[in-house]
């Protein structure tokens, strides 16, 4: 439960029940960072302006291999993608191995496809890369624009693509909803995607972030009520299922707690 984020200063980690935020690498290599990821062993890796490094068993190591800055890490079967400008590399047993996957420099968000490739959000569309081939999708009958920020599987495995103008819903790459202004997103920028344990669509805009549940039904957390600041850039979980909201302002942890009415009458007339 203890929460990684990358900023602009550094990367710093939050461990559980404190409330001190530390530096996470040494001073000498802090500076501007640009991913968290954590994959099935609990192996924390980082990317920022120098190098990509991985914390395991309490021990923090950079690791050879990459072209910084790398902009994006993705946690895979395969293992870890690290993708920036200069390229995309996938690291197994053997280190780092580049990937000849032809795509943008531009690359935002990557998620994998939980087979044998990945889903790559860019300034220019969206990439699907593979051993076999890559595969570019950008033209309006397939996404609502080509600038993508975030991308996200929901439970039916449907994949959601979200920048300048809403969210793009696709079904093996072909588009099937639209979610827009007009379906409860609140700003026409959207900056990530996340889906939540318990199968909520979490989408994150300069105005908020609104949650999309299984039944189709929405609801828009914002204000300093929720956030500490509107301008939503990414969302974790915990395992708990709390949501850690990285916004322009801090981090914001909205989280689940029973109460009954009269400890919430309590708490609200306390606040």
């Amino acid at each position: 439960e203890n929460v990684w984020v990358a900023t602009a200063a550094g990367v710093f980690v939050k461990k559980n029940n404190d409330k001190n935020w530390l530096s996470a690498i040494p001073e000498t290599d802090q500076g501007p960072s640009y991913s968290v990821e954590v994959d099935t062993e609990s192996t924390v890796w980082i990317s920022n302006w120098k190098s990509v490094y991985r914390f395991k068993d309490n021990k923090l190591e950079s690791l050879p291999g990459t072209e910084a800055p790398v902009s994006a890490l993705c946690s895979s079967p395969q293992g870890v993608y690290a993708v920036g400008p200069k390229g995309i590399w996938l690291y197994s047993t053997n280190g780092f191995e580049k990937k000849n996957y032809p795509i943008a420099r531009s690359i935002r968000d990557v998620i994998t496809d939980d087979t044998n490739g990945v889903w790559l959000a860019s300034d220019v569309g969206l990439y699907h890369a593979t051993p076999e081939k890559t595969s570019h999708y950008y033209k309006p009958d397939t996404l609502i624009s080509a600038y993508v920020r975030g991308v996200a599987f929901d439970t039916e495995k449907k994949l959601w693509a979200g920048g300048l103008g809403g969210v793009t819903i696709l079904q093996e790459a072909v588009k099937v909803k639209i979610l827009n202004q007009e379906s409860g997103i609140p700003s026409n920028i959207v900056n990530c995607i996340k889906r939540a344990p318990d199968g909520v669509m979490w989408v994150g805009t300069d105005m908020g972030v609104v949650r999309y549940l299984p039944d189709g039904s929405h609801s828009l957390r914002f204000s300093r009520r929720w956030l500490l600041n509107d301008k939503v850039n990414d969302i974790a979980f915990d395992t708990r299922g709390n949501a850690w909201v990285a916004t322009a302002g801090g981090v914001s942890a909205i989280k689940h707690k029973e109460m009954t009415l009269a400890t919430k009458e309590k708490y609200f007339y306390d606040v």
